[in-house]
This record gives structure tokens, C-alpha cells and sequence, in this order.
């Protein structure tokens, strides 16, 4: 892939996204544009990594949420 774009905070593990993720998915790949999935907790970020793993141009940052409380 020839990488145009950079979306460097990007959330599509959010359930929000189930219903179209990979269309999302696959029109960045399309369009040239790589995107760092952001996780805000534990399952957030396991679920960023995993997309990572399953596509190219995702990459995962893994956190917890300052705001969190556990």
C-alpha cells in the first residue's frame, strides 16, 4: 500500500463502528491512508492490537484512559 495519509488517533474497535468496520477498513486501505487505533482500556487495546495484526496499515497504541478509574 502506498501510505498518502496518517490518521494518528483513530477508534475503530468502538462498537460504534461493528456494523461498518471493515468498509471503514477497507476504504482507508483504498484511499492510501494508514491509522494508528487508539485503545483507551484493556479490552479497547487488545482489540486494536488484533486489527492491527489483521490489516497492513493499522497500526495499535495500547493505554488506559487518564479519566479511568480502574
Amino acid at each position: 500500500m502506498n501510505t498518502r495519509y496518517i490518521d494518528t488517533h483513530c477508534h475503530l474497535q468502538f462498537e460504534q463502528y461493528a456494523h461498518d468496520r471493515e468498509d471503514i477498513i477497507e476504504q482507508m486501505r483504498e484511499q492510501g491512508i494508514a491509522g494508528i487505533v487508539v485503545g483507551t482500556d484493556l479490552e479497547s487495546s487488545k482489540t486494536a492490537v488484533v486489527l492491527a495484526e489483521s490489516h497492513e496499515h493499522l497500526f495499535a497504541s495500547i493505554g488506559l484512559h487518564p479519566n479511568r478509574e480502574n
